[in-house]
């Protein structure tokens, strides 16, 4: 069955951005203008996926959120993100968002956020873990990590994330890199997961040169890709020790951070302290 996503949006321009990226994925669409009208979709037609700007006014949004959970199978959603606060993605999370769309609106990373949310819907049906309820709750200790996020998003610290596989790791991510200086610049991911470990040389520092051998080095693989905006590591505990001291070099030296303007934050589910034992 064909996939359709309905894309309640306003703006005429960021709609018709919405479709292209969309389109591009080979899935169907549906646009509502405003909250009238995506209720009226979701009562009459099969949704995989809701895409709801935050720039509606509240009460629409409540509208819509409510017809989308009330269907037998409840449909998740995605929000656009209207002023990047971590206030405001937040608040979405506790509606029961599963993702967001950051500004300014990057035509890849739209595509990426879409694929995340289907695929975990297909994992789990309602029971999402990539936000949502286990991203965003009540406990201290989340609480703790909210305030984190609000005050490094704004600086150019390095950040690590630590946490259980499927606890949001990269949804926070993505939440310091909107809601930070650097959020007009790309967020690139390496994952070194498994296998994919091995790459990690190439992936990070390019085929040509290597940081620990030249400061001249002209290919910088993903951290070329990510000039002026944030490195995502995932798994950066699987990091060779060669590469590890790459990468310590990149944040530690002034010349190749001149070469390499990037913010690295690196997430992990391993505990460091004991592999370092």
């Amino acid at each position: 069955m064909q996939i359709r996503i309905l894309l309640v949006e306003d703006d005429k321009a960021m709609c018709e951005a919405l479709e292209r990226a969309v389109a591009s994925l080979g899935y169907e669409y549906v646009v509502a203008e405003n909250s009238t009208r995506a209720v009226d979709a979701l009562s009459s037609k099969t949704f995989d996926l809701c895409v709801v700007s935050l720039a509606l006014p509240a009460e629409a949004m409540r509208n819509v959120l409510m017809a989308a959970h009330a269907r037998k199978a409840a449909i998740p959603f995605v929000v656009r993100s209207a002023s990047n606060t971590v206030k405001e993605i937040v608040s979405a999370f506790r509606m029961g968002a599963v993702d967001f769309i950051p500004r300014p609106f990057h035509h890849e990373l739209c595509g990426e956020v879409l694929e995340r949310a289907l695929v975990e819907r297909g994992r789990g049906g309602a029971s999402l873990r990539t936000s949502g309820a286990t991203l965003i709750g009540e406990h201290p200790a989340m609480q703790v990590v909210l305030e984190r996020v609000d005050q490094v998003a704004d600086s150019s610290a390095s950040v690590l994330i630590r946490g259980e596989e499927g606890t949001g790791k990269e949804v926070v991510a993505r939440l310091i890199h909107a809601c930070g200086g650097r959020r007009g610049g790309p967020f690139v991911t390496v994952r070194l997961a498994g296998g994919e470990a091995l790459l990690a040389a190439a992936e990070l520092f390019g085929t040509s040169n290597h940081p620990t051998k030249s400061a001249t080095a002209t290919d910088l693989g993903k951290l070329e890709e990510a000039q002026h905006g944030t490195l995502f590591i995932d798994e950066i505990a699987n990091l060779s020790r060669e590469l590890q001291m790459g990468l310590l070099r990149l944040i530690r030296d002034p010349a190749a951070r001149t070469r390499a303007d990037v913010r690295i934050v690196a997430a992990t589910t391993r505990n460091l302290e004991q592999s370092v034992r």
